[in-house]
This record gives structure tokens, C-alpha cells and sequence, in this order.
């Protein structure tokens, strides 16, 4: 949607023909999900990451990102590792919430990761999160931690290089932890 908004398309245009749009990606998507992760590699450090979450009873991993969630988890599966998400699986995509910003794309994943937190909190009710992370290589994943609580990964894309930042529930920056290990967190 923001790619036709950017592109000059009239708003209300995009959003009534919106559901017809997502239909079709899908349909696409589905009809080529041998090649839905063409082009894509995983940065390095993610697949041993997400492997060693997998293997803590406390923690849960989901997926947040601006995909629509059926084509994000057949990128995921494509990638080797849909698996290694916690079950049942959650997570916020494009297709549950879109603020048709095409200045700010922080806005959708600040409510993407609100999506995810609840849909996990629903999921697994008597569980309570005790702490979030978001780990994030776009500027937008930064940008939408700057709005709320928990703490981003800020890393640089291609690089596996980054820094820990916590936020408190104002935004306000707490303490930067570069090259923090996991292990206890």
C-alpha cells in the first residue's frame, strides 16, 4: 500500500481495493513459495541466535515485520527457520495493521510488536512476559523501540554488528550494553 501511496495513487482508491491486493499477493505468493526467499540470506549470526533461544523454556520467539504474515512465514520456511520460532507460532505483520504513513514506517512496528506481544499474551495466557526484545536491522525497528519499553538490538545490516539499548515506558534511552552476552537474560 505505501508503495502506491508514495507512488501518487489516491488513498481511498488503495484502501477499498486493499483486500483485493492482499488476495492476490498471496495467491502469488502461495503459487511460488519455492522462490519466496529468493535474493534473501540471513544475517549472519541470526540462524545460531534463533537456535539458542529455540533451546530456553524461557523465552518465546516470534516474527514482526510489514509482510503480509502467510508470505513472512513462507519466507521464513524458504530460509530454513519457520522452525525455529516458538509454538504456537505469533507475531505482528502487514496485513493486521497498516497507519498508511509512508513518511514514518517506525509507526506500523511499533503497533506490529504491540500486535505480537498481545497475540502471544493471548496464546499463552498464564505465562507471563516478563521482558520483551526486539531485534531489529532496520532503521525503523530503532525507531519504533524509541517510542516504547524493552530493549532493541540495534544492528547494522549485513555487518552482525550492533549494540543493546534499553528503553524505559517513556522512550527515554536507559543504559547502552554493547556486545552484552544473552546468556542469563
Amino acid at each position: 500500500m505505501k508503495v502506491l501511496l508514495a507512488r501518487g495513487y489516491d488513498k481511498q482508491l488503495v484502501v477499498d481495493k486493499l483486500p483485493a491486493m492482499k488476495d492476490a499477493m498471496v495467491k502469488f505468493a502461495r503459487q511460488h513459495e519455492d522462490e519466496a526467499a529468493e535474493g534473501m540470506e540471513l544475517l549472519p549470526g541470526v540462524r545460531e541466535l534463533l537456535e539458542a533461544l529455540k533451546q530456553r523454556e524461557d523465552v518465546c520467539v516470534g516474527l514482526v515485520t510489514g509482510n503480509l504474515e502467510e508470505i513472512a512465514w513462507g519466507k521464513m520456511r524458504r530460509l530454513g527457520v519457520e522452525h525455529l520460532f516458538s509454538d504456537p507460532r505469533f507475531g505482528g505483520f502487514g496485513s493486521d495493521f497498516c497507519s498508511h504513513s509512508i513518511e514514518d514506517p517506525s509507526l506500523d512496528r511499533a503497533e506490529l510488536v504491540r500486535i505480537a506481544s498481545r497475540r502471544r499474551r493471548d496464546a499463552q495466557p498464564d505465562e507471563m512476559i516478563v521482558r520483551r526484545f526486539h531485534i531489529g536491522d532496520a532503521p525503523a525497528d530503532v525507531r519504533q523501540q524509541r517510542r516504547g519499553e524493552g530493549r532493541i538490538w540495534e544492528g547494522e545490516r549485513g555487518r552482525g554488528e550492533g549494540r543493546w539499548e534499553e528503553r524505559r515506558g517513556n522512550g527515554r534511552r536507559g543504559e547502552e550494553m554493547g556486545g552484552e552476552e544473552m546468556e542469563g537474560e
